[in-house]
């Protein structure tokens, strides 16, 4: 019996339509964070923020359930930026829509290119 996934496209094709889909997330995602901006921070953004703080400026908060990474991160980038908010908005932005080409490949390994595409779009249009 056949295999039915059609083989995958050359890499040198899918990479400019990749960086198409990149761009299309990194735009959605700058007018999300363009129309937050003059927002102060809710919920959860809160707590982030402040362990983020007390990270760059040496401290360490107790966990408290919460993953460590998003805290980290956070702390490295308010440390880069002087606890700059909108450095922070950029980072996550930035991070956020480079998400997009990890996951055409995961996609891409699992179920081939339609796979892949569909990944890559659902990553893109998440804000």
């Amino acid at each position: 019996m056949a295999d039915p996934t059609p083989p995958p496209a050359p890499l040198r094709s899918v990479l400019p339509r990749l960086l198409a889909v990149f761009l299309v997330a990194l735009l959605l995602r700058w007018a999300v964070a363009a129309l937050l901006a003059p927002s102060p921070l809710v919920g959860d953004e809160i707590d982030y923020w402040q362990r983020g703080r007390a990270l760059a400026d040496g401290r360490f908060l107790r966990l408290g359930g919460r993953p460590p990474v998003m805290d980290f991160f956070l702390g490295g980038v308010l440390w880069l930026t002087g606890s700059s908010l909108t450095g922070a908005r950029i980072a996550i932005t930035l991070t956020g829509s480079a998400l997009v080409a990890p996951m055409f490949f995961i996609g891409r390994r699992i179920g081939g290119d339609p796979v892949a595409w569909g990944t890559a779009w659902g990553v893109a249009l998440y804000p």
